[in-house]
């Protein structure tokens, strides 16, 4: 993955701790503009981790090309609330996240995978025992629902 410097340090930290194959940008250069950085991650074969928004506008309405990206909206979440999160993204999603353009929000997590140059877009649904699940509004799409606890 490619780590955005939105995520900031103490996310950064733990992704570094967590054995990832992880690049962060704030190392290679904090300033590298989201289009340089999407093109990064193309070149090797990574997904961006950002919080930053203007991803969405360079993927869906530029149609720049990418390799995943997970925007992650942390509504005045801490660090410390933030990272149990990402942990069970990346552990339980990670193979969903490559080549698709996933938001988290608010206890619900979409996906919008690539198909034939276009999206598929996701809907979440609540499920059973306060989990939400998410499942694809298409039925073309080879992708199975999955529960996303609270």
């Amino acid at each position: 993955m490619l780590v955005d410097v939105s995520l900031g340090l103490s996310l950064e930290s733990w992704i570094r701790g967590s054995g990832h194959d992880a690049v962060f940008v704030r190392e290679i250069d904090p300033r590298l503009s989201d289009s340089a950085i999407l093109q990064r991650a193309q070149q090797e074969d990574r997904i961006v981790v950002t919080m930053d928004k203007d991803f969405g506008e360079l993927v869906f309405r530029s149609q720049h090309p990418h390799r995943g990206v997970l925007l992650l909206r942390f509504e005045e979440q801490s660090a410390s609330a933030s990272v149990p999160i990402l942990s069970e993204i990346l552990g339980r999603h990670a193979a969903r996240l490559q080549g698709s353009f996933a938001v988290y929000q608010n206890g619900h997590l979409g996906i919008r995978r690539r198909q034939h140059g276009a999206t598929t877009p996701v809907r979440p649904v609540r499920g059973s025992e306060g989990s939400t699940d998410v499942s694809i509004s298409s039925g073309r799409a080879p992708f199975a629902a999955f529960p996303f606890p609270k």
